[in-house]
């Protein structure tokens, strides 16, 4: 009888030291994702904001050409590495702007109505 005993507590050990390993494991990995989850993040929100600030670099230089040109209608170009699309849409002395920017799977868009004539201004901004 006493080595029955002795075999069960050796079970029940063996046992328990399984499952706190299975614990321990479990709590590190979901450590481990977490930080990884946290750095994916991260780095979706800086290549965001990247394509945001160039988007709104790619609606200045179609303010400055349809300034230059108030007959412009837009045209896709490139600015550090971020794909731009300017249409320029309207008659008369108002016109729309619509810009989108665009780079990996980020996408921005930035719409502005602009006066021409007697100042050149813009009368509204939308991201």
């Amino acid at each position: 009888m006493p080595s029955k005993i002795f075999h069960n507590k050796g079970a029940v050990a063996l046992v328990a030291t399984v499952i706190l390993a299975a614990v321990i494991l479990t709590v590190s990995l979901g450590a481990v994702f977490m930080g990884i989850s946290s750095r994916l993040n991260a780095y979706h929100l800086l290549v965001s904001e990247r394509v945001f600030v160039k988007t709104e670099g790619c609606a200045e230089e179609a303010l400055i050409r349809l300034h230059r040109d108030s007959e412009y209608a837009g045209e896709t170009y490139e600015i550090d590495g971020v794909s731009c699309a300017a249409e320029i849409s309207g008659m008369g002395e108002t016109r729309t702007i619509k810009v989108t920017g665009s780079e990996q799977h980020f996408q921005h868009d930035i719409e502005m109505a602009v006066h021409l004539d007697p100042a050149f201004g813009i009368l509204s901004w939308s991201e």
